[in-house]
């Protein structure tokens, strides 16, 4: 995760506008399985101008 904290940085550094996160169970790449949490601390931390959004979030997965 402290990777993609230091690419957020990289990318509000060279001027792009937005990152999305999404929502990854099972994989080795993207490892997020509430993205809400992982918005939530890089908003609070250390985004600076760049935008966050979460492209999916699968529901069959929350489910009580």
């Amino acid at each position: 995760m402290e990777g993609d904290f230091q690419l957020m940085q990289w990318l509000n550094a060279h001027n792009y506008a937005k990152e999305w996160i999404d929502e990854h169970h099972p994989g080795g790449y993207e490892i997020y399985g509430q993205p809400e949490l992982f918005i939530a601390t890089a908003d609070r931390a250390r985004r600076g101008n760049i935008r966050l959004g979460s492209g999916v979030i699968s529901l069959p997965y929350h489910l009580p």
